[in-house]
């Protein structure tokens, strides 16, 4: 048997953890983290609580995943005298259950001495397993990690190559690399001898000079996306001498734990070998919210919904840690994906199923982890990155134009599309419906061209600069919001309350079932109310049916930057999409098995290493 490191207490002193109720450590007493010396200093008399979102084992997955049976903890200590007791958690936890006796009696020492514990892992529905500290007065403890027993013959050679594509993110990603080569590449942990971290610079902003280093690479590319920056990223990947087993997909504007890579390299290295094709997906947690959970895998439909597998929780709880690591993904009905905040992936898998389609961004994530199959999607409480709020964000080319589109490509190349029934109302009429009710036929349109670009067949793809050169066309063609203080002078008036549009107001349902069918009284030439004037939020996710009610114009408001635009109805530009929007759906019900025939023909090509060197311009 062989110990086997696998994960280090931390703590990550930052904006992160505003207070010690923490997904770290929790206590009511002072303490200080120390990175550079991995130094816990505990102050005082008191209870120090480890069974964390970060800092408790998850026992339920690594008997799960692995062939470990035997689990320690093990930590230096100095300081006053002080207890250990294990820590647990069932399936039905909802506070971390001490083991009734002391593992540990620690009297007071001057000197650091070290100890190690045999967790008590017979227990029935065991979750995690963890510790907690009671101190007499002031300890030190330092180096406190988890390992467990192993045969050695089943530990793998794992190589890790961390791919992460940036456009202008220098904010993020100039951190991100620091943070890697101080806590990874510079450790005395093996992860440093087998890491490696490129990253893919599509706005080739970046100083390569100063950002290189042994094992870090900054490779300037051509602005194809997020998909055409991890497509490069795969290609190095597979040609570089560095030999990486497998490869780590992050987003660039997040922030890291690097406890979280070392956690997914070691994992990497223990699997049973029926795992050995598994995808290793990082929860999404909210930058802005620290504690709460969105996201760690997802699951899309025949009709090409796609949902999280897990409910969005509060992570600083432990029976909502206890809910996502007990939720068990293969289970679940629809087909698995892991998105690409985080996102690891043997590169076997990648040698055998290609690179990403040409998307730009939206749903090549979604459409590679459904191609790929891996037999299972592995998550785990630790491993994770912090994302910032995607509702404050709302980008009409990429919501409207790129999701309608790139759904449709990813149904067809999975051969999804002929058979179902639901999604061409329910994806592009859905796209152009919401639109138009609020009278923003500028999106609507976007959505319109979405289809229609996919309605052209996968010659489009096979066009050099053809995403990069749309999104930007489309990006231009998007409505422009000016600052509500010009709003305000254009109507003559003070806008209502902020806090007033945002309120959801409540409206009859034989109203509501009226403006629906009318769209809005568009469809009816003798009505306009167009002195009544309806506010509403901007960003095309919120539908406030009830404040559009009976409106003539609409102001849409962003609330975040104190922006704002006039939109009058228009039922000429109403009739012309309608219009649009028909044709373009007899075209497809007439032509929807060739479609997908020709997606499916040509997902080949469009995801070989050549068509993407091509496409690169990468000799």
């Amino acid at each position: 048997m062989t110990d086997f490191r696998f994960a280090n207490v931390v703590y990550e002193k930052s904006q992160l953890c505003p207070d010690s109720n923490s997904i770290y450590l929790k206590t009511i007493n002072n303490f200080e983290y120390s990175k550079k010396t991995h130094v816990f200093k505990l102050y005082g008399k008191g209870v120090f609580d480890f069974t964390t979102f970060f800092n408790a084992l998850s026992i339920l997955k690594l008997k799960k995943y692995t062939n470990a049976k035997t689990f320690y903890l093990n930590f230096s200590a100095k300081g006053s005298a002080f207890q250990v007791y294990q820590t647990i958690a069932d399936n039905m936890s909802t506070n971390s259950q001490i083991i009734e006796r002391p593992k540990l009696n620690i009297e007071k020492s001057a000197k650091y001495k070290s100890y190690r514990v045999k967790l008590d892992t017979n227990v029935p529905n065991l979750v995690f397993a963890a510790f907690l500290l009671k101190t007499k007065g002031n300890v030190n403890l330092k180096d406190v990690f988890y390992s467990l027993d192993i045969e050695k013959t089943q530990i793998k050679n794992v190589n890790l190559m961390l791919s992460t594509t940036t456009f202008k993110k220098e904010e993020y990603i100039t951190k991100n690399i620091s943070k890697v080569k101080r806590e990874i590449l510079d450790s005395n942990l093996d992860i440093a001898k087998h890491f490696y971290l490129c990253v893919v610079d599509n706005a080739k902003t970046l100083n390569v000079k100063r950002l290189e280093a042994k094992n870090i690479k900054i490779l300037p590319n051509k602005n194809t996306g997020g998909s055409g920056g991890f497509a490069r990223g795969m290609i190095h990947a597979l040609e570089n001498k560095f030999g990486a087993t497998h490869i780590l997909l992050m987003d660039d504007d997040v922030i890291i734990c690097t406890e979280s890579i070392i956690r997914t390299y070691n994992l990497l290295k223990i699997l049973k070998s029926e795992l050995n094709d598994a995808f290793i997906s990082g929860a999404m947690l909210n930058q802005d919210y620290v504690y709460e959970f969105w996201e760690d895998a997802g699951t899309m439909d025949d009709q090409g919904l796609i949902d999280p597998v897990k409910p969005s929780v509060n992570v600083s709880k432990l029976q909502d840690c206890v809910l996502l690591e007990t939720s068990d993904i293969d289970k679940l009905p629809g087909k698995k994906y892991s998105a690409w905040w985080y996102c690891c992936i043997p590169m076997k898998t990648v040698k055998k199923y290609g690179l990403p389609l040409p998307l730009f961004i939206r749903f090549d994530d979604v459409e590679y982890g459904i191609r790929c199959k891996p037999s299972t999607i592995i998550t785990m409480t630790g491993i994770c990155v912090w994302h910032s709020d995607f509702k404050t964000r709302f980008i009409a080319t990429v919501e409207r134009y790129q999701n309608v589109r790139n759904t449709y490509i990813m149904l067809a190349c999975n051969g999804l599309l002929a058979t179902s029934k639901r999604l061409p109302t329910d994806c592009i009429n859905g796209n152009v419906h919401t639109e138009l009710m609020k009278f923003n036929y500028t999106s609507a349109r976007l959505a319109l061209e979405g289809f229609e670009d996919f309605l052209a067949g996968p010659r489009l793809f096979s066009q050099k600069g053809y995403s990069t050169n749309t999104y930007l066309e489309k990006i231009k063609s998007e409505e422009k919001l000016k600052p509500i203080s010009e709003i305000e002078k254009e109507l003559g008036h003070s806008l209502p309350p902020l806090q007033d549009i945002k309120n959801k107001q409540k409206l009859r349902a034989h109203k509501k079932v009226l403006d629906l069918v009318t769209y809005n009284w568009q469809l009816l030439p003798l009505i306009d109310y167009k002195k009544n004037t309806a506010y509403v939020l901007s960003a095309g996710w919120y539908y406030q049916q009830a404040n559009l009610h009976k409106a003539g114009k609409v102001v849409a408001v962003d609330i975040d930057n104190k922006l704002a635009i006039i939109r009058n109805k228009d039922k000429a530009q109403f009739r012309e999409i309608v219009k649009r929007l028909a044709k373009d759906l007899k075209y497809f019900q007439q032509n929807k098995k060739q479609l997908q025939q020709d997606y499916m023909n040509a997902q080949k090509e469009l995801t070989s290493v050549k068509f993407w060197k091509d496409y690169l311009g990468i000799k």
